[in-house]
């Protein structure tokens, strides 16, 4: 009996009739949202005695992002996504064996070699720096139901 045989994205070769599946969910950085006062431009012009066209300008109340996070994750969307995947598995076929968080993390040196300082404590501290991790995602492993 033949198996058939398929290339994925990475090109590594798997069985289409897989046993196993792994999916990675992604985290997304948290965004700083406000909500603001903004100028909007109106689509209908002001006419100054008649012939002159100026723009008309309105206050609009809107959300807008401020900023995004460089080290917290979107914790609420991350469920969201993982319960998805989970949902998209479970009808495939597949029945979850290991949910695991991915971590990543983010350090700063502050070492100079070439400069010397006064005790060695000082000098270690710079070596260090600091450092965090962060969720970067989740990865799903997955196997195929008995029955299926």
């Amino acid at each position: 009996m033949e198996e058939e045989r398929s290339e994925d994205r990475v090109g590594a070769v798997r069985d289409v009739a897989e046993t196993n599946r792994v999916v990675f969910v992604k985290a997304v950085f948290q965004e700083h949202r406000a909500e603001r006062t903004l100028l909007v431009r109106d689509p209908e012009p002001y006419w100054l005695f008649g012939r002159i066209r100026l723009p008309r300008w309105r206050r609009e109340r809107r959300e807008v992002t401020l900023s995004t996070s460089d080290c917290e994750i979107d914790g609420e969307l991350l469920a969201e996504e993982v319960r998805a995947a989970l949902l998209a598995l479970n009808e495939q076929g597949y029945e979850a064996v290991s949910v695991t968080a991915i971590t990543s993390g983010q350090f700063s040196p502050r070492y100079d070699r070439h400069r010397r300082d006064r005790t060695m404590a000082r000098n270690a501290m710079r070596r260090i720096g600091y450092g965090f991790s962060y969720t970067e995602g989740v990865l799903i492993v997955a196997e195929k139901r008995r029955g299926d």
